[in-house]
């Protein structure tokens, strides 16, 4: 993704084995559509590296520094474009986890129930937040 006209990221760099099988997927990838993905963004650095014994996997490195790996272990070869366009539409940024306002998600939520105004007064008594 460009911010301001600028791709964010730089570098793709693809990482693969030569004889593994969980890389014979991103092997086909390369020879049937590496030319056309260079054409493609010709404003990137795609080197590919050979690491024997390791599984596949991809890195993006944008133009603040941050790098993001994707792991493309027995992903086929419309699957393996798939991750490659989703590190292109990054913006390398770090995402904003926390939003403000949200809640604990759980699993197990509490037994005692949701608070509401006057569940603490006692029977029959009319409670501060209730209306008049």
């Amino acid at each position: 993704m460009s911010i301001r006209g600028v791709y964010q990221l730089m570098r793709l760099d693809l990482k693969y084995c030569d004889h593994s099988g969980s890389s014979r997927h991103l092997r086909n990838f390369l020879e049937n559509h590496l030319k056309t993905l260079r054409e493609d963004w010709s404003h990137l650095d795609i080197t590919t590296t050979v690491r024997r014994g390791r599984h596949p996997n991809v890195t993006g490195t944008y133009r603040s520094g941050r790098q993001k790996t994707v792991d493309l272990k027995n992903k086929e070869e419309k699957q393996i474009r798939h991750h490659l366009d989703f590190l292109f539409s990054e913006k390398g940024r770090k995402s904003n986890t926390k939003m403000p306002g949200s809640g604990k998600i759980t699993d197990t939520p509490s037994i005692q129930g949701m608070w509401r105004p006057g569940m603490w007064d006692a029977p029959g008594a009319k409670s501060a937040g209730a209306a008049s």
